[in-house]
């Protein structure tokens, strides 16, 4: 009798053992199926921020045919109009800071991160990099040296200069560069319409769609007394409420009990 109790003992736990190295493997086969083919997060899909990153840079719009702007840009003009844009070009480069008349060719690649500086257009020759937050100084030109711009490295790196020949070409990448910090900063770049912001100025002074005059909207609502020079300063600088000191309330309207007192 205990033989066979025995006996079905271990019959049980090695089933037990069979099944449970079945469900390990068909766990192992999903966790490797979801790797190769990119796990998906459950919940409701949105494919308009697939692929968008922290900066707000978006590689898949070339592919989705949501934009007509070329990722790459390697000609002038060198116009950021979104924020995953690259840019590409030969330029050269300040050999010696101290003596602004020694440059090299070189070949660069700018992002909305980082400015990188190539020997060659070979990515194992690189000479320097800098990230941008990491520049305590802003990108300028450089002072004495006509059609040269320098990127500040910060306390690390080194400064990269970028000179061109044409001034037009360095007022360029100038921009751009300053476009890619309004990135870093939160701007998409995409235009406001006037209209919009004309709106947003009516809503923000508290003016109803109605009133169509911009003269009108903001007269005087005070009575001017003539000959007061104060309010004829008042009326001159277009002040369209009374003046008060920033941050105080508004003052309190006089009640009929007490207007006649001096």
């Amino acid at each position: 009798m205990k033989k066979n109790l025995c006996l079905f003992v271990c019959f049980v736990l090695f089933n037990a053992i069979i099944v449970n190295t079945k469900i390990e493997s068909t766990k192992k086969e999903k966790i490797s199926t979801g790797l190769k083919g990119g796990m998906k997060k459950k919940g409701p899909a949105n494919k308009e921020n697939d692929g968008i990153d922290g900066v707000g840079t978006n590689a898949n719009l070339a592919e989705k045919g949501k934009s007509n702007e070329p990722i790459v840009l390697n000609k002038s003009p060198y116009k950021i109009t979104q924020c995953n844009q690259i840019l590409f070009f030969e330029a050269e480069y300040i050999i010696d800071l101290k003596d602004y008349r020694q440059r090299k060719k070189a070949f660069y690649s700018i992002n909305v991160l980082n400015v990188f500086l190539f020997e060659s257009k070979d990515a194992t020759k690189l000479i320097h990099s800098s990230n941008f937050t990491q520049s305590q100084r802003l990108t300028q030109p450089l002072k004495g040296a006509r059609g040269c711009i320098a990127v500040d490295g910060g306390p690390v790196n080194a400064d990269i200069t970028i000179c061109f020949k044409d001034e037009k070409k360095t007022n360029e990448i100038l921009t751009a560069i300053r476009q890619f910090a309004k990135c870093r900063m939160g701007d998409n770049l995409v235009p406001i319409d006037p209209a919009k912001i004309k709106k947003l100025a009516r809503a923000c002074a508290g003016l109803s769609e109605e009133k169509k005059d911009p003269v009108k909207d903001f007269e005087m609502s005070l009575d001017l007394r003539s000959g007061n020079k104060w309010d004829d300063d008042r009326n001159k600088f277009f002040q369209p409420s009374e003046i008060r000191v920033p941050g105080t309330p508004p003052p309190l309207k006089p009640s009929s009990s007490t207007s006649g007192r001096r």
